[in-house]
């Protein structure tokens, strides 16, 4: 969301000022509401449902599925999945993990199947060797076991 004349200043200073800045009326001064934000989430998807159409012409038999990925912000994120993922989306809470991992399969129709929400377990092993140590350098860390990565 384009919060206008309130980036860069502390969120501490500018909720004393103006309350909850994330409330549904509140219009940050020269930035986006709620509802403008929510028009260009919903332009966003629809690049998005177009994109992975578009894989479709790139199946190859015995070859790996074609993937899409997106990489967006949080707000950006709770918005997708409040207005298109259905269930899932409605059981969905609160705010998204930072790096977090939702992977879904997008079906002919538009249909969302949500096959990770929010995962952060890549954080894990990212930071910890294989023998259980962890690790400083990010050169060295041991590689992800993730079949989304494959």
């Amino acid at each position: 969301r384009n919060f206008g004349d309130l980036r860069g200043q502390l969120y501490l200073d500018v909720r004393q000022r103006y309350g909850d800045f994330f409330a549904e009326g509140f219009a940050p001064p020269n930035g986006e509401t709620w509802p403008d934000f929510r028009i260009r989430v919903k332009l966003a998807w629809s690049k998005v449902l177009a994109a992975a159409k578009g894989l479709d012409k790139q199946r190859q038999p015995g070859k790996a599925e074609p993937a899409l990925v997106v990489v967006t912000h949080g707000l950006v994120l709770r918005a997708m999945v409040d207005a298109h993922f259905g269930a899932a989306g409605a059981n969905s809470q609160g705010n998204f993990t930072n790096t977090s991992v939702t992977a879904v399969r997008i079906t002919s129709g538009d249909e969302v199947t949500v096959e990770r929400m929010n995962d952060a377990s890549h954080l894990s092993s990212a930071v910890v060797g294989p023998d259980g140590v962890p690790r400083t350098d990010a050169d060295d860390a041991p590689p992800l076991d993730d079949p989304l990565l494959r």
